[in-house]
């Protein structure tokens, strides 16, 4: 599935075992969303802090920076963390349920590829 190029702010709170909200969070910059999934960017020092992320279940508020004025809210799971120098890290997420096509086109988007805007 392609992923589309974004900017804007990504909240992810972590779900504890019954699914409610928990205490701990994350914030960082989105880089990329399809309708499955996306990728934000957060800063952590310790790596075994970033490693607990992985497997968590989260609901996160969507904040573009351009575009839609309400934060799109989503839920999926953290499958994939991404090391990158100065305690740099990319989370991958997969969500729940696909953000449905009507939605998915309100989103201020690239196609990586070629630059475009508007995702077909």
């Amino acid at each position: 599935m392609t992923r589309y190029l974004t900017s804007g702010m990504a909240s992810a709170v972590i779900l504890d075992k019954a699914g409610q909200p928990s205490n701990t969070y994350v914030k960082g910059g989105l880089t990329d969303i399809s309708p499955g999934g996306l990728c934000f960017d957060i800063k952590c020092s310790k790596q075994e802090t970033a490693r607990t992320l992985l497997a968590q279940h989260v609901h996160l508020s969507l904040n573009f920076d351009e575009g839609r004025g309400d934060p799109l809210k989503v839920q999926g799971q953290i499958t994939k963390l991404s090391f990158h120098l100065h305690n740099d890290y990319s989370v991958h997420v997969k969500l729940g349920s696909p953000i449905d096509a009507e939605t998915f086109k309100t989103l201020p988007v690239s196609d990586p590829a070629d630059g475009t805007k508007d995702p077909e």
